[in-house]
């Protein structure tokens, strides 16, 4: 029938500051990938908003600090309990076009949320869009976490030039701060 099923699992442990949280789910879902109809996935996993704003984020450690804040929840980087779908359309050699949406559902201090992430590819360089947004609750009051990110690439990191640059608008989005504005940028050269 053409569908291929998977499963993943990626675990922390933290062995010198132990405490409550001393092992962590990192990634935990099961997905489905269909070549026609796209690729379904339920668990903790990499959102669609990080498909976006995450470009810039590439060297070995943590680029910023922005994405990871509270990544889980909020799915601005692995998700946890998000049901997403992606579907990538190709129309000609070197052009494409990505759709990602990605639910969350209410937990805690959080009301539903979803996302929706656009991003094209032309001849190496890319272009991409994210709106992240739902309720939270900060206090006593809920406040609208909104986010909007642009994004901007071109190459393939690790290969040759590579550049990126992200730019966000949110509310509520980090660090419960009722603005901010991200921008990161990366350039970078690997050799083969």
């Amino acid at each position: 029938n053409g569908v291929t099923v998977d499963a993943k699992g990626e675990w922390s442990i933290k062995l010198l500051d132990g405490g409550e949280s001393s092992f962590n789910t990192r990634l935990g879902y099961i997905g489905a990938t269909h070549e026609q109809f796209g690729r379904v996935v339920a668990g903790t996993q990499w959102s669609p908003y990080y498909d976006v704003a995450g470009v810039a984020d590439l060297p070995i450690a943590f680029a910023n600090d922005f994405l990871y804040a509270d990544q889980y929840n909020l799915g601005s980087a692995r998700a946890e309990r998000m049901l997403s779908y992606r579907k990538g359309f190709e129309f000609g050699e070197g052009f494409g076009f990505n759709l990602g949406l990605g639910w969350q559902g209410e937990h805690d201090m959080y009301d539903a949320r979803g996302q929706i992430a656009l991003s094209t590819e032309l001849a190496g360089f890319g272009l991409g869009y994210v709106y992240s947004g739902g309720d939270r609750q900060i206090g006593t009051k809920n406040e609208s976490a909104t986010s909007h990110v642009f994004s901007a690439n071109y190459g393939k990191y690790g290969s040759g030039l590579y550049a990126a640059v992200v730019y966000g608008m949110n509310e509520y989005f980090y660090l419960d701060l009722p603005e901010t504005v991200q921008l990161e940028g990366l350039l970078a050269y690997g050799v083969n």
